[in-house]
Formats: structure tokens, C-alpha cells, sequence
């Protein structure tokens, strides 16, 4: 199997399982001992595996602990954040020759619910200003289609119920090209699916030459000629890829956490297809946007970026989206907080990275706070939302079904919309309700729907005013 093949960015661990897509900032107690900058898994040397790392750790992904956080401190002022993030990638490139001139800047993923609305931005997409996304449309414009997975029993499913986006567009960076990501699940398990275009940069004569040459990925285990399987060190957590071709312009990669033999598994049963591009008119009353949430301690730290509007820690590119952000919180001269009769819920101090997030408008959610809270050893979060005003709908299950695309609500007492979106093994249950005319709640747990129930029976709001 001779085949030209692309690249493909192992920094797309930061759109792996993680809890949340985000753009931590989080403080961080000092530490003396010496170390190498950027060695955060501290095995003695600075590599695509710290990257990778960080990235995860930055979006919450569970059991991604930093053994030096303050190697990635890049920045130098004690947090952690996208910033960090961008000069840890920089300082690698000093040391690793590439053919290809990668961006000046980390051009972030889009995430989306479906295929559909992926297809949708391809067709009319307005971020071409961006040459990272610029280059990226054009790529899946010229092919036409883009390639989706497929099975004959249709087990293999997306997972609609993840926090963020299920599909995901892939720009060229220096550890990815272009291509498309799909977050599916199979038999109660979950897989990441990649279809990556080949980079001509890299003329490689097989797919193995080339993970080697183009992503210095070596011990690869061939199988049967087709699939090459890959073991990537995480602390004790298992990750393993599989690498096949698909024409002699794509290939896929599918990434687990499970062992090995169910990703073999996997493999016998997936199938891929192909979808068209349509050249029609559609539109959006608003253009989503790319920009992460921004993690904080509490509540106080974020009033207080609210107050300084300060976006300077980010990408030059997602200026506007936050200060929008800012913007919205600070008309409305308060913010809307979680609170109970008896101060059983509590704010989850012990939180991996934060506690406390403010939401920029996204494709897939509204511009909102989001709090982790704990309620009688059960972990829930809970978000307050500004309702969006192009969408006029009559209430608040319109509303959602438009805005977010979500349906089958189970509506409690006229109040409550429960959706359950439980996934095989895996419980995950939301509540929506409205606070007043312009915001609205969304409650989501791993927990069982009683134990969802059961909280929000005590959970009510108030406004913290500033």
C-alpha cells in the first residue's frame, strides 16, 4: 500500500474528552526546584508530548495531571492559559524543521453540532479574512465533499450530548492539516474519527514514512498491512491511535482511550462516505464564532474581568468576541449566581483547572457564566444564559430547539425541559428553565435524571451585582 498521505495535529488533543473546550487561566503556587521549560510531564525533555499535554490539561480533559506546571509558564506571571499555550508551541518549533511554514499563531478549530452545519460554514464561511481558515475552506471547497464515517448497522453514532461541538474543521497548524474530526460513540465506548487531507509538502511514499518524517511518530504496529496502530504515553491512562489510508489525498486516524483490542474492534466496523458540498444559500441571523470560555477561582475574579475588559492574555483574533462578552455582562450590571435555602451547593473549589467560566457566543451555546458545583457528593454545572435576540421565538423550548437545534424535551410542571442524552455506559442529563425574560438556566450531571431532579428542587438564583 503505496499512498501519498497528509499530516495531522497532535495538538488535536485539545479538542479531545475534555469537560470543556476552554481557555483556562488559573493560578498556580510556586515551585523551585529546577526544570526544563516546557518539560511539563517532567520525563527530562521538552517534546510534542508536552504540548499535547498542556493542551489537555487547559480543557479540563479528566486524569491529565502537569508534573511541572510552572515549565509551561511561558508567560511568566504564575497562571496557565492559551497564551502559554501558543509560546510553548513556538519555543518547540525552534528545535524541529519543517518544510512547511506553520501560522504565526495557533488558528483554534471550529466545533459544530453536526455534519450539516459544518457543511453549512464551508459554503459560506466569513472568517476568510484568517488565512489559517482561509486555506482550510478552500481545501474542502476544491475537493467538493467531505468524508463522514459510516457502518452497515449504523451502530457507530455522533455524540450529539457532548458539552461542546461533536464535529469539528481542522486549519493547518504545525502539528495538524486540515481536515474534519467526528466525536462518535460505539458499543457504550468512545472514538475521535479524523479525515485529514495529505499535505503535498510531504512526499512521502507510504503513511508510515510519512508519520515518521512529517510527525516524528515512530513504533507504529502495522496490522495486516492497513492499519497502523500507535501507543502515545499519558501518565495511566491508555491512548491509542490507529492510521489508515482512505483515497490517494486523505487518510483517517481514529483515537481512544479504550484498549487496543476494542479500537481493532472498532475498526472492523467502520465505514466512511462521502457528502457533498451543495453550492446554496443559507443563512444564520448570526455568525457563530471560535472563541473559548475563560476559566476563573470564583465569581469575584470574574466580575472583575468583566470590570477591566481586558483581552490581552488571548488571541489578537478573539478580541471582539470577548469584549462582546464583557460587554453584555457589564449592561446588564450583574451577574446571575447559584444559591439554596440551606447552602448545601457548593462551588467546586477542587476543580481540575476552574471553577467558574465566563461563555462567549459560539455556534453551539450563548453568551453566559457557567459555575461546578457540588450538591450531596454529586458534581453538577450550571450555567446562566442571555437569551440571543435574533432569535424572536415565543418561549423557551422554540427557543432552544432553534438556537441550539435540541428537541425531544420532556417538559416537567411546565418549567422544566429535560433532554437525556445518555450515551451507552454513560448518564448525561440536562435541564433547561427560563430565569427571567433575558436569561435562561441549563443545568447538565453525569448523575442519574432523579438525582437532576432532586437538585433542582433546591437550586434557585440570585444576582450578583456589580
Amino acid at each position: 500500500m503505496k499512498k501519498k498521505i497528509m499530516a495531522f495535529m497532535l495538538a488535536a488533543a485539545c479538542i479531545g474528552t475534555g469537560t470543556l473546550n476552554c481557555a483556562a487561566a488559573v493560578n498556580a503556587a510556586e515551585q523551585d526546584t529546577a526544570y526544563i521549560m516546557g518539560d511539563v510531564n517532567d520525563d527530562g525533555a521538552f517534546s510534542i508530548a508536552d504540548v499535547v499535554l498542556l493542551q489537555k490539561w487547559l480543557l479540563a480533559v479528566p486524569d491529565t495531571p502537569l508534573a511541572n506546571w510552572k515549565a509551561a509558564d511561558f508567560c511568566a506571571d504564575n497562571k496557565l492559559n492559551a497564551l502559554d499555550l501558543t509560546l510553548m508551541k513556538r519555543a518547540l518549533l525552534e528545535n524541529i524543521q519543517d518544510p512547511v511554514e506553520p501560522p504565526a499563531d495557533h488558528i483554534a478549530p471550529l466545533g459544530f453540532k453536526t455534519a450539516d452545519d459544518a457543511i453549512k460554514e464551508i459554503i459560506q464561511s466569513d472568517l476568510s479574512e484568517i488565512e489559517g481558515y482561509a486555506q482550510m475552506f478552500e481545501r474542502f471547497r476544491n475537493d467538493g465533499f467531505i468524508y463522514h464515517f459510516t457502518d452497515a448497522e449504523n451502530a457507530v453514532t455522533l455524540q450529539e450530548d457532548r458539552t461542546n461541538a461533536a464535529v469539528w474543521l481542522m486549519p493547518y497548524d504545525y502539528f495538524e492539516d486540515t481536515g474534519i474530526l467526528y466525536h462518535v460513540a460505539y458499543q457504550g465506548k468512545d472514538y475521535q474519527v479524523y479525515y485529514y487531507f495529505n499535505d503535498p509538502a510531504f512526499p512521502e511514499s507510504d503513511l508510515w514514512d510519512y508519520m515518521e518524517q512529517r510527525l516524528h511518530t515512530e513504533n507504529i504496529n502495522v496490522v495486516d498491512e492497513k492499519y497502523g496502530i500507535a501507543h502515545h504515553p499519558n501518565g495511566g491512562q491508555p491512548v491509542v491511535s490507529a492510521y489508515f489510508a482512505v483515497d490517494d489525498t486523505h487518510y483517517c486516524k481514529v483515537r481512544t482511550f479504550e484498549p487496543e483490542d476494542a479500537l481493532m474492534d472498532f475498526l472492523q466496523v467502520l465505514n466512511y462516505e462521502k457528502l457533498d458540498i451543495a453550492d446554496n444559500s443559507i443563512t444564520d441571523p448570526v455568525t457563530p464564532v471560535t472563541a473559548q470560555p475563560i476559566g476563573y477561582k470564583d465569581a469575584e475574579a470574574a466580575i472583575e474581568a468583566i470590570h477591566n475588559n481586558d483581552v490581552n492574555a488571548y488571541p489578537e483574533q478573539y478580541y471582539d468576541d470577548y469584549r462582546k462578552m464583557f460587554e453584555r455582562f457589564s449592561e446588564d450590571g450583574y451577574i446571575y449566581h447559584f444559591a439554596d435555602a440551606e447552602n448545601a451547593i457548593t462551588l467546586r473549589e477542587d476543580h481540575p483547572n476552574a471553577a467558574v467560566w465566563l461563555m462567549p457566543y459560539a455556534n453551539y451555546e450563548d453568551i453566559g457564566v457557567l459555575y461546578h458545583v457540588a450538591y450531596q457528593g454529586k458534581y453538577y454545572q450550571v450555567y446562566y444564559y442571555f437569551n440571543d435576540p435574533a432569535y424572536t421565538v415565543s418561549d423557551l423550548w422554540k427557543y432552544i430547539e432553534q438556537r441550539l437545534g435540541i428537541k425531544n424535551f420532556n417538559v416537567v410542571d411546565e418549567k422544566y425541559g429535560i433532554v437525556d442524552n445518555s450515551n451507552g455506559e454513560q448518564s448525561v442529563v440536562s435541564a433547561f428553565f427560563a430565569v427571567d425574560d433575558t436569561h435562561y438556566c441549563k443545568v447538565r450531571t453525569y448523575e442519574p435524571e432523579d438525582a437532576l431532579t432532586d437538585f433542582l428542587q433546591v437550586l434557585s438564583s440570585e444576582k450578583t451585582v456589580f
